[in-house]
Order: C-alpha cells, then structure tokens, then sequence
C-alpha cells in the first residue's frame, strides 16, 4: 500500500541536505562539488585574498614579537651579568 503512493524515481525530491545526495560515489554529487570548486576562478582569487590579508597580518605581527623577544633576552642578560658581579 505504501507502494501506490510513493514518487517515481525520476520525480523524488532532493534530500533535505541542500540538494546534495547522500551516496558521495555518484555523478551528482561529483557534478555538485566540481561546479561549487570552479566558479569562474573565484577560488583561486579568494585564496590570493587570504594569503596577502595573512601576509599583512602575519608579517609585522612577527616582526613585533621579535623584537620583544630581543629586548626580554637583553634585559635577562643584564640581570644575570649584574648578578654574578663580585660586589659586595
């Protein structure tokens, strides 16, 4: 009886999952993921985005943390050589 009143397969809906089917194997979903990846080389520019946004953060970031590190192991090396003075 649950037979007489299900789809035919040509007319199923899409699963709930946004369109994309189960099985990762079949066409349709390789046909899906290939057209979500290759839009217009729209990929390859937000990645060059990312990489000079990181650069632009990353670099100075770098350079900054660098030069606190040098200052901390002046400043301990000070210390040390006060501390092994022979004063009194």
């Amino acid at each position: 009886m649950g037979k007489m009143f299900s789809r035919p397969e040509s007319r199923r809906r899409a699963p709930a999952s946004g369109g994309l089917p189960r099985n990762p194997l079949s066409k349709r979903y390789l046909r899906y993921w290939r057209r979500r990846w290759a839009r217009d080389g729209q990929r390859g520019a937000t990645m060059l985005e990312t990489v000079l946004l990181l650069a632009a953060v990353v670099l100075p970031s770098y350079a900054i943390i660098q030069l606190g590190l040098r200052a901390l192991f002046g400043h301990y090396q000070l210390v040390t050589t006060l501390n092994g003075l022979p004063l009194p």
